[in-house]
């Protein structure tokens, strides 16, 4: 009797199991999420390449230089010694101009000990904190006073980062989290790559 039952049991659990996969195979499909896609960038029509060179690093001082690709007809490119977008404790920065924007590159000494996961934590303190990627780079960007900063590491100078400030042209009457669908800056930033020396 005990046989019998347990044989029962057995059927009834094939006979729900066989239900339900008819159920799933009638079933519609379920919508897969769309990918977030990145959109795509377009090349400098009048291409320059750009270079902003520093000696940083609290261990080993290393040479690291910052190329990029511009477009002149956009910007105009400069690397003042005495000139700054904004206050900076580094002795030089690189500035690009352009009708609509500004944006001001310099670099930045991490402290012993620290690293790119504690300047993560300082950036997602603010609330419009992204992971963005452009190119070979990822950048931390968040907005800060009158400008949007994108920082990013320095894979052969794990001391040192990057750090863009964005700013509004002074008659441009865009909001400010805009500026970064300007392909104009899309296609800088995704041209950023890094050349360190020892």
């Amino acid at each position: 009797m005990g046989n019998l039952k347990a044989i029962a049991v057995l059927a009834a659990l094939a006979a729900g199991a066989a239900a339900l996969m008819l159920t799933k195979k009638n079933a519609p499909a379920e919508a897969k999420p769309e990918e977030k896609k990145e959109k795509a960038v377009e090349k400098p029509k009048n291409e320059k390449t750009g270079e902003y060179d520093f000696v940083g690093g609290y261990s080993t001082a290393r040479k690291t230089a910052v190329k990029f690709a511009y477009d002149a007809d956009v910007f105009c490119f400069s690397v003042p010694e005495d000139y700054s977008l904004n206050d900076t404790n580094v002795s030089h920065v690189a500035i690009l101009n352009a009708e609509k924007l500004d944006v001001q590159l310099e670099y930045a000494e991490f402290f012993p000990g620290e690293a790119m996961p504690e300047l993560k934590a300082a950036a997602q303190k603010h609330a419009d904190f992204e992971e963005l990627s452009f190119g070979e780079m990822s950048y931390y960007k968040f907005t800060e006073g009158d400008s949007i900063i994108l920082c990013c590491g320095i894979k052969e100078n794990p001391e040192c980062y990057l750090v863009f400030s964005v700013f509004k042209a002074k008659d441009n009457d865009d909001k400010l989290a805009e500026l970064l669908n300007y392909p104009e800056l899309r296609a800088l930033l995704a041209s950023v790559h890094t050349e360190t020396g020892d």
